[in-house]
């Protein structure tokens, strides 16, 4: 199967701040010139999402595409239509890539940025635990020297 025929998941996130309350979240992009629009949700049904918390998340599947343009709208309570983010963003694995972006508010305006996305177990993520896991160790065994040392102490100065 060649690679233009295989099928790739974009997986889309958009988090917004805890005082901006919306009724809805989109992405609208054209992938190889057809125009697809992904509904958000924030119902925690996600990867690594939780209900209510202001991530919203969405999957499309279709052929690959290594970039795409790319218009996120955002509809507050009201039903008011904001728009974004518009541009081009970038796929980069042919199987399933995620495409992840922060809302932010600049006075009245919404506006938002793409940021690093990662998969749970991802190599990125991977280093991340990595470097958690290496300093717990490292932990553990400062405890058990300076522990060491105190058994130590305590024998010498009582004699044991």
């Amino acid at each position: 199967m060649s690679q233009s025929a295989s099928t790739q998941n974009i997986h889309f996130t958009v988090s917004l701040p805890e005082t901006v309350e919306a009724s809805s979240v989109k992405v609208i992009f054209s992938r190889q010139g057809t125009s697809r629009t992904v509904e958000l949700a924030d119902d925690g049904t996600s990867f690594h999402d939780a209900a209510g918390d202001g991530t919203w998340t969405g999957v499309d599947r279709g052929p690959f595409v290594r970039e795409l343009t790319t218009r996120i709208t955002v509809h507050d309570q009201s039903n008011t239509e904001h728009v974004v983010y518009s541009g081009v963003v970038y796929t980069p694995d042919s199987r399933s890539s995620i495409v992840s972006f922060q809302v932010v508010e600049l006075g009245n305006m919404l506006r938002c940025h793409q940021v690093a996305g990662t998969w749970p177990g991802s190599p990125i993520a991977a280093q991340e635990g990595q470097n958690f896991y290496a300093g717990a160790s490292w932990m553990v065994v400062l405890t058990v020297l300076v522990a060491s040392m105190v058994k130590v102490l305590r024998r010498e100065r009582l004699g044991w």
